[in-house]
């Protein structure tokens, strides 16, 4: 009895945080991205056309992530600080205050209150994006995954039903959901955010720690920008019109998931995610060039390639960054920020090219097909070519964990040192300078003292440390130290 009360309690438990998952992913895409672009589509008082306030707000939105990424590679401690967060939210209230002024004002004044409290507001609520994010990184896979899954359609239901209502109201709304957010990811944030007040920066980290975070050109990225461009290229330019019709296919995916992690007892992996997310693409493409670009019949193939894209971030983006987080958990937050970088970057190129094919005939159906048929190109391509035999799942286990080198036994250079140095030369043909550094590696240097002491840039260190952990078939600074240990 004892037992089972305890495993429907555990049960009880794995369904409360998927309900709070699916809660708090949901309140993220409607704050941070429906909304926006709702508003857009309503406002009708300023000098532009709809496709340019769309390409400038997914440039603003990519701006803000670069800039994110640069800080949390750079200052993590800044980001990571208490009040840094609760800044965004004020940030973010301001911002959507000015959003509201917008509709009272025309012309050009309009326009620059739009600028503003748009950049205030986005600039805060991304924040909270990403904050929202690393609490999330911290739960389980099961409760997780389903959570998330469940976000994409709860969010579109709420897309249709507010749909309707004053742009006012709308703008208002943004308030109470980003406090709504701020208050249920401010706990769970800080176990990511308080390793990174505790340690240093990953700029500093990567050059002794050479797998211990994703690269910014890794193949995860440019999946995750190919998708949100071929999803945007499929949207024909009606990017919140297309979300009143009712997203069959988008309900039935969490559905699926939730029957195969029942029979399974297991989440699907990031690669299986990514195989079905591209084989849907794929259909999308294939029935948006069928039906010629009618617009009443856009919102099937939106809706399967919301599907998709919704399947490739949930396997890529968000599956992956737990794996990532639990490797090593100084790399959950440059690496979730710059993932909705990559997304963003992928939107604000096919917004970009959408509205330039757009405008290659009268009606602009040929310059539409054009470019679907060149995006499913594309990304079919890249996947035949660049993913084949590649695992999305091995990537993530690559990571090494990061762990203070602990120095060296002996910190000064002695004659079994010196035999032990020597032994590493001759076997491994370090050159005379890589000797130099690895020397000093395996004292417990950082890269920082290296630089000073031979008088060496920061790029050049790195490339000794690369050659010389090649060399040794080693990842990390701590096995550097380990193998000199052992050699004296």
């Amino acid at each position: 009895m004892g037992e089972s009360l305890g495993h429907l309690g555990s049960r009880g438990k794995l369904i409360a945080q998927a309900i709070w998952a699916a809660a708090l992913a949901a309140l993220i895409f409607v704050a941070s991205y429906w909304i926006p672009v709702l508003v857009l589509e309503k406002v009708d008082n300023l000098p532009l056309k709809k496709d340019f306030l769309y390409i400038i707000f997914h440039l603003v939105v990519s701006i803000i992530y670069i800039f994110l990424t640069y800080m949390a590679e750079r200052y993590p401690k800044v980001l990571a600080r208490h009040n840094t967060t609760q800044m965004a939210l004020g940030i973010t209230v301001a911002g959507a205050l000015l959003l509201f002024l917008v509709s009272h004002i025309v012309g050009q004044l309009a326009l620059i209150f739009l600028i503003i409290g748009a950049c205030l507001y986005l600039v805060g609520a991304y924040w909270l994006n990403i904050t929202s994010c690393v609490s999330l990184s911290n739960m389980q896979d099961i409760p997780f995954v389903v959570g998330v899954s469940f976000a994409f359609p709860i969010a579109r239901l709420i897309v249709i039903l507010i749909y309707n209502i004053d742009i006012l109201l709308m703008i208002l709304l943004l308030i109470p959901l980003n406090i709504a957010i701020y208050a249920m990811s401010k706990r769970g944030s800080r176990r990511v955010l308080d390793a990174a007040m505790r340690s240093d920066s990953p700029y500093d980290l990567k050059v002794t720690n050479t797998r211990s975070f994703l690269p910014f050109t890794s193949k995860l990225f440019i999946a995750l920008l190919l998708t949100a461009f071929l999803r945007i290229i499929l949207s024909a330019g009606q990017e919140a019109v297309a979300q009143l019709n009712l997203p069959v296919f988008t309900y039935a995916t969490p559905l699926v998931i939730a029957v195969y992690i029942l029979a399974k007892h297991a989440c699907p992996k990031p690669d299986v995610l990514f195989q079905a997310s591209s084989f849907i693409m794929v259909l999308a493409s294939i029935l948006f060039l069928t039906f010629g670009g009618d617009a009443s019949l856009v919102f099937i193939p939106f809706d399967l390639a919301g599907c998709g894209s919704g399947l490739a971030e949930l396997g890529l983006y968000w599956y992956s960054i737990i794996t990532l987080g639990t490797r090593n958990i100084l790399a959950t937050l440059p690496t979730l920020i710059w993932g909705r970088a990559a997304l963003s970057i992928g939107s604000t190129i096919g917004s970009a090219v959408s509205a330039c094919t757009n405008g290659m005939t009268p009606a602009g159906i040929s310059g539409t097909i054009w470019c679907v048929s060149f995006a499913a190109l594309l990304f079919v391509g890249y996947i035949l070519i660049a993913l084949k035999n590649f695992s999305f799942v091995e990537l993530a286990n690559s990571i090494q964990p990061i762990s203070r080198p602990r120095s060296s036994s002996n910190q000064f250079p002695g004659p079994s040192s010196e035999a032990a140095m020597s032994y590493l030369a001759n076997k491994y043909k370090l050159t005379p300078k890589e000797l130099e550094v690895c020397s000093l590696l395996a004292r417990g240097r950082n890269y920082l003292f290296i630089e000073d002491t031979l008088s060496i840039k920061r790029n050049t260190v790195k490339s000794h440390v690369r050659n010389i952990y090649g060399k040794l078939g080693i990842h990390s600074q701590q096995e550097l130290i380990d193998i000199f240990d052992e050699l004296r």
